[in-house]
């Protein structure tokens, strides 16, 4: 998603530079009005490939912000959105990982992007069978009127190769295609047009194809259908359909035609189109004489006896193109050593080997603080996707299961990485006041230990991991305070590890931090007495880690 956002801001800058140009050259000529579109529509659609090439550049604006972002998974595809964080207390402030409802599900974006493409592509290509279909069904047209102002226009404009007349059974179409072998298929009623009328029809069809229109539309509406949602490249290809008949309504005029002449013969035939109807396909780029959206613009342009309708040189078009593409260049090179993303995707699973869905984890940008934000799915799968390259750290975290930690480094490409969890550790807290009374002993509880075992686990059922029974202890030694201490009013607190086996029977138990001998002694001589129904993790018993901390006191 970011790197379709980066593109169509680069394309789009691309596209207003030339729309600024373009009416900057209000005065000047048609032809190269269309040419600084062409040049630039070309351009902005090779904009992501110059990336790789470009020399890159950029512009610090101010410190790095930590920025939250905010992944939900969809399937196997993640969402992403950028949210600014502005701090606590800013008016505006949003804290993304309270408010996942203001994220962008950038998957959807990314199948909605696609899926205009598809349909822009389809009408695109409805168009281009229609006029497969009509040619297919027309009259060739070789001798005649028609054949003989055709031979003479073609030989006007030093066009070599064949043009192929057509004559269809439409009432109300007039086009123009093909490059190699281009086409003009006529209406039905075009053998009983004037000869005025025939030359001043031929003489502007065939200069698009002398300027070679065709295919520069035809690029237009494959760059419109990739950017389908970007009103500046609509804009830009209908100017460029504009400048394009504009610059052919001038090529009919340099060669003698009178502008009134002209322009009543184009009234004349937008009459009778429209009274047939349009059966037109607006994403066709086969140029249309008399297309009624630039009809009134045409038409006062040829009444300008001072309008420019010079031709764009060769030297000009040189010059053109070299200035667009170096400004192309320039817009694309802008970020471009930032603009390396990757995905890291991996799945989740626990000691058992299970998949664990409805984990966080949360990825963090070492360097910027940048986070990244998302829950494993129902196949304990999760991805990252639009990560730049750099340092990252990845954490994970869900009840029951030890918070884990890794760092790595990610270059810009995909990457997996695999998350295993641990169960987490039991911490248990004990008081031991001095006192004269013996110490209180629970002795083993067989039959709770037996309701225990004997219940079902309904986490073994569970097609995924994660389902983890608690332990219950059935056994209780409380810890008696030595005698010597308590009346030399010595204190203290014992930090003890130890585990509970898949048995339930406490082993292993060691002090972890300095404290008097005899406390250490009489808190490992109860807990290791302790009994337990031991932990299920997944419907089996596992051994767990447990910390005690036993404090010992005089009554005060």
């Amino acid at each position: 998603m970011s790197l379709l956002l980066v593109s169509t801001i680069k394309a789009s800058v691309v596209v207003v530079a030339a729309l600024a140009i373009t009416a900057l050259l209000r005065r000047s000529s048609a032809a190269l009005r269309h040419g600084v579109l062409a040049a630039a529509l070309l351009c902005a659609a090779a904009a992501p490939a110059l990336e790789r090439v470009a020399p890159s550049w950029h512009v610090t604006w101010g410190a790095a912000r930590s920025t939250t972002w905010i992944l939900e998974p969809v399937g196997r595809i993640t969402a992403a959105v950028d949210v600014e964080t502005a701090g606590p207390g800013v008016p505006g402030a949003i804290d993304a990982r309270t408010s996942p409802s203001r994220a962008i599900d950038a998957a959807f974006l990314i199948r909605f992007w696609a899926g205009g493409v598809v349909v822009s592509l389809i009408l695109l290509a409805i168009a281009l069978g229609r006029l497969a279909w009509l040619a297919s069904h027309a009259r060739p047209v070789v001798d005649g009127v028609w054949a003989e102002l055709a031979t003479e226009a073609a030989g006007a404009y030093g066009i070599g190769r064949p043009v192929i007349l057509l004559q269809s059974e439409r009432p109300a179409m007039l086009a123009t295609w093909g490059l190699f072998r281009p086409r003009i298929i006529l209406p039905k009623s075009a053998g009983e047009w004037p000869v005025d009328r025939v030359r001043v029809v031929l003489y502007h069809e065939l200069a698009h194809v002398r300027r070679g229109d065709w295919a520069v539309q035809l690029g237009a509406e494959l760059l419109r259908a990739v950017h389908w949602f970007n009103p500046l490249i609509w804009i830009a290809c209908r100017r460029l359909r504009q400048e394009s008949e504009q610059a052919c309504d001038d090529v009919v005029l340099n060669h003698g035609v009178e502008g009134t002449c002209y322009a009543t013969h184009l009234l004349d035939l937008a009459r009778l189109f429209t009274s047939h109807g349009s059966t037109w396909f607006p994403p066709s780029p086969a140029p249309a004489i008399a297309r009624q959206s630039s009809l009134e613009e045409r038409i006062v342009a040829m009444l300008n006896a001072r309008l420019n309708r010079s031709s764009i040189s060769r030297s000009a078009a040189v010059v053109l193109v070299t200035a667009v593409l170096v400004t192309t260049v320039a817009v694309a090179g802008f970020g471009a050593a930032q603009v390396t993303f990757g995905t890291l995707s991996g799945t989740i699973s626990d000691q058992m080997g299970r998949v664990v869905p409805g984990v966080a984890l949360e990825l963090t940008n070492v360097k910027n603080a940048s986070k990244y934000e998302v829950k494993s799915d129902g196949t304990g799968r999760f991805e990252f996707v639009g990560l730049p390259a750099g340092d990252y750290s990845l954490a994970s975290r869900m009840a029951g299961f030890m918070t884990t930690q890794d760092t790595f480094t990610l270059g810009g490409q995909d990457a997996q990485r695999n998350v295993g969890l641990v169960i987490g550790e039991i911490e248990e807290t004990l008081s031991v006041i001095d006192s004269d009374t013996p110490p209180v002993t629970s002795p083993s509880d067989p039959a709770r230990r037996m309701i225990r075992e004997g219940k079902p686990d309904d986490c073994s059922t569970l097609s995924v991991g994660g389902c983890i029974l608690a332990p219950v202890k059935v056994h209780d030694v409380h810890p008696y305070y030595p005698t010597s201490l308590a009346a030399a009013g010595i204190e203290g607190r014992v930090f003890l590890a130890a585990q509970i086996g898949t048995d339930g029977l406490v082993s292993g138990v060691r002090a972890v931090k300095p404290a008097p001998a005899d406390l250490v002694a009489a808190a490992i001589l109860a807990v290791s007495q302790w009994e337990f129904a031991p932990t299920h993790l997944d419907g089996s018993p596992i051994d767990t880690r447990m910390n005690v901390t036993v404090n010992f006191a005089r009554r005060k």
